[in-house]
């Protein structure tokens, strides 16, 4: 995170206003009373802002579960893991614009692990198919993760973070 906030501290930030902006709302099917918030599921080392911003989401898409649900509105998130959407190569693009090892606090190996990710990206379309699916449920389960592995990791990482 040093060498993040060396960047620019609040500009990872400003993804969450932009998430929040178009609803004040999330994505909504005109024929649903459900609202669909997509956030990415995997916490990274070396990015604590860009997870930090995916925190805070899912915080607001909880809060606002609750302040909706008199009103008869369903809130969903969706978290994906690393499909090959193009963003994920994005990101990774955008770190390499700023860094260098020579002025940098975090190491040139912290990257091979998201090279490794990049490399391994999965078919967008069950993602898709999901966003459809949870959009167009009646009662959707609030939190929505795929693939199922990426599931069993985050549930792994809550359970010991609660010791």
């Amino acid at each position: 995170m040093r060498d993040e906030e060396e960047q620019d501290p609040e500009r990872p930030f400003e993804s969450i206003w932009q998430t929040t902006a178009p609803t004040r709302g999330p994505l909504r099917a005109p024929q649903s009373n459900t609202e669909l918030w997509y956030n990415h599921a995997e916490d990274h080392p070396y990015s604590a802002a860009y997870c930090a911003t995916k925190h805070a989401i899912e915080s607001i898409a909880e809060g606002l579960r609750f302040e909706l649900a008199p009103f008869g509105i369903e809130v969903a998130t969706v978290n994906p893991g690393f499909y090959a959407t193009g963003f994920n190569d994005r990101g990774v693009d955008s770190v390499m614009h700023w860094y260098d090892p020579s002025r940098n606090f975090t190491p040139p190996s912290a990257f091979e692990a998201v090279a490794q990710h990049l490399s391994n990206q999965l078919d967008p379309q069950p993602i898709a198919d999901l966003l459809v699916e949870v959009a167009l449920a009646e009662n959707p389960r609030f939190r929505n993760v795929l693939p199922s592995e990426i599931e069993a990791l985050i549930k792994q990482s809550q359970r010991e973070a609660w010791g």
